[in-house]
């Protein structure tokens, strides 16, 4: 149940605001409000947790593969300042269960 920052400074915290982090996902990318949200964010979601009530509290991920009895939704997290590259959130499920969260880009 790895939670591994994948970049050199964290996210700033804001608020986690349901609303606000679903209609950002169909927003411009660079622009989006999730990257302020993303630490708060896990205070809402811990590994354990169902897919279910992931999504209750996220959204539909926007986007999601499958590797064998493993499951990874993706929530995109847009392009930091001073950044280059877009960020994204990872959360990883076995058998329907969160197991990991992780930053990536």
């Amino acid at each position: 149940m790895a939670l591994v920052c994948a970049t050199a400074a964290c996210a700033p915290a804001t608020e986690f605001d349901r609303e606000a982090w679903r209609t950002e996902g169909e927003k411009d990318l660079e622009q989006t409000k999730r990257w302020a949200m993303a630490d708060t964010v896990l205070r809402h979601i811990t590994p354990g947790m169902a897919r279910e009530q992931v999504i209750a509290e996220l959204g539909q991920p926007d986007s999601s593969t499958s590797h064998a009895a493993d499951l990874t939704d993706v929530y995109y997290l847009g392009v930091p300042d001073l950044s280059m590259h877009m960020v994204q959130l990872d959360l990883r499920y076995s058998q329907q269960r969160l197991i990991s969260i992780r930053y990536t880009h």
